[in-house]
Formats: structure tokens, C-alpha cells, sequence
């Protein structure tokens, strides 16, 4: 006789959980979980919360009784960001998000006795968002704005937005922000763009960002003042614990000075 080797079952779950409430609102999920020896996986788990909606697949893998690995994908629209800060890491410029997201969240987990790792690729954009804390980078770069006889209101780095983009992947190691974009209110139209590292292990972290006029007049003025559009400054330090760059700000301002000279000396010969 031939030993038969059987293939362990395919067994499906399926759920419609409902009056799960966080932050007040109510968060529905549904969908089926397909389980197969070691391995428990779904395509079509869909979730509402509010407003907003979205689904999720999973892969995950039991490699060992305390080893567990899973693939992820997670997409959203229209998702309140609001009730969700509670998860986000302590950092002085950026104390909590509101606005509605739209995007993916891809990548994968694992989980080991005394060790969690990750790698997330995160694509999402949000509109009618709120930044809580972001003005305070005026109050870091606004003694250095006199080099340069730049006034607070040259500059405008609001809390508001009409949109925000974030192209990024996250792990246990950091955070990396491959593109970032800000678009200010209507009536001001500046935006501001960001890109860089944090790391999540105390190790370097540097942002480089750009905010850069849109408002027709002030380009016009900021123009005429410093012959350019945009000014650029960086961030570092160790962890979330970051501050300006006094040097790379300094070689900024430089930069600045040199068109200011340009454009007042192209002004008066024309």
C-alpha cells in the first residue's frame, strides 16, 4: 500500500462585526478568513468607520508556535485620521493630524519572542487636513530670518491645509519620507515639501524641507526682496529629538543674500 497523503482542510470563517465604537464613532468590519494548516489568509475583509471605508488582504503564516509572519495590503477612502493620533509617536512639530485619507498602506510583519519587525510601504494623500503642531518650525527658523532682513510674514507655515501627500516606508528601524507634499489654504497658497529619515533607534535623523510660495503677489515681493520663490532648511538630530541645522541653514541664507543682491542690483539698471 501507498501511504495517501491527505492536504489539511480549507476552512472559511465568515464575520459582520458591528458597534465597535473608537472615538465615539462606530467601526464596522466584514468579510471571510480562510484558514489552511498554517496559514490563515483573506481577499475580501472590508471595513467602514464613519465616513470612510476601505478593505484589507492578509497573508499570514504561523512558521513556528511563537514565530508568526503576514503580508498585508490596506486600502482607505475618506478615512477620519482624527481618532487614530493616539498611535502616532511623539514628535514637537507634528502633535496630532486631522483630515480625510485616501491611499495604500502595503508591506509586512513578523513577529518573534521579544522582537517585532516591519517594512510598510505607505502611499496616501489627504484633503481638508489640519497639522497640530507645525507652526512651531516658525518659532525654530524665525531668529535666523533677520540674516537676511526676512520678516515673519514673508514667511506662512500654517496648520491647515487644503491637501497633504506622503510617499514613505516605515519600520521598526525608521521612518523614511520619500515624498512629502503641504498645500496651503486658497488664500495663501504656499507649499511646502519634505523628504528625509527618522530613525526610530536613536541613531541620525535628517529632514530636508522646502516651502516654497504659490500666492501670485508674495512671489512677486519675496522675488523682488531675495530673487527667489523658496527657502530651504534641514532638521537633524538623534531619534524624533530634532532642530535646525544652524550650518546648512546659514549656507541657505547665503544663497538668499546673493540673490537678494542680484535682484535689487537688476532692478535698478532696468
Amino acid at each position: 500500500w501507498l501511504p495517501i497523503k491527505l492536504a489539511p482542510p480549507v476552512t472559511k470563517t465568515t464575520f459582520d462585526l458591528r458597534q465597535i465604537y473608537v472615538d465615539k464613532s462606530e467601526a464596522k468590519f466584514t468579510g471571510n478568513i480562510h484558514t489552511k494548516g498554517n496559514k490563515a489568509y483573506s481577499k475580501d475583509l472590508k471595513f467602514s468607520y464613519d465616513k470612510g471605508k476601505g478593505g484589507i488582504t492578509f497573508n499570514t503564516t504561523l512558521v513556528t508556535s511563537a514565530i508568526i509572519k503576514n503580508k498585508f495590503t490596506f486600502f482607505m477612502k475618506g478615512l477620519d485620521f482624527s481618532s487614530f493620533n493616539a498611535f502616532l509617536p511623539e514628535v514637537e512639530m507634528i502633535k496630532g493630524l486631522e483630515g480625510f485619507f485616501n491611499g495604500k498602506v502595503k508591506g509586512r510583519v513578523g513577529l518573534a519572542p521579544n522582537k517585532l519587525t516591519y517594512n510598510v510601504n505607505v502611499d496616501v494623500a489627504a484633503t481638508d487636513a489640519k497639522v497640530h503642531g507645525l507652526a512651531s518650525l516658525k518659532q525654530t527658523i524665525e531668529p535666523h530670518l533677520a540674516k537676511v532682513k526676512l520678516q515673519s510674514n514673508d514667511i506662512h507655515i500654517p496648520d491647515n491645509f487644503d491637501s497633504i501627500k506622503y510617499k514613505g516606508v516605515l519600520s521598526e528601524k525608521d521612518i523614511k519620507i520619500i515624498y512629502s507634499e503641504f498645500r496651503g489654504p486658497k488664500h495663501t497658497l504656499d507649499f511646502i515639501n519634505i523628504k528625509g529619515n527618522v530613525s526610530m533607534v536613536n541613531k541620525p535623523s535628517k529632514i530636508d524641507w522646502v516651502i516654497k510660495l504659490k500666492n501670485p503677489t508674495k512671489v512677486k515681493k519675496f522675488k523682488k526682496k531675495f530673487g527667489t520663490d523658496s527657502i530651504a532648511f534641514r532638521l537633524k538630530g538623534k531619534g524624533f529629538a530634532l532642530g535646525l541645522d544652524n550650518k546648512h541653514f546659514t549656507r541657505q541664507l547665503g544663497k538668499m543674500a546673493k540673490s537678494a543682491v542680484k535682484a535689487k542690483v537688476k532692478s535698478e539698471v532696468k
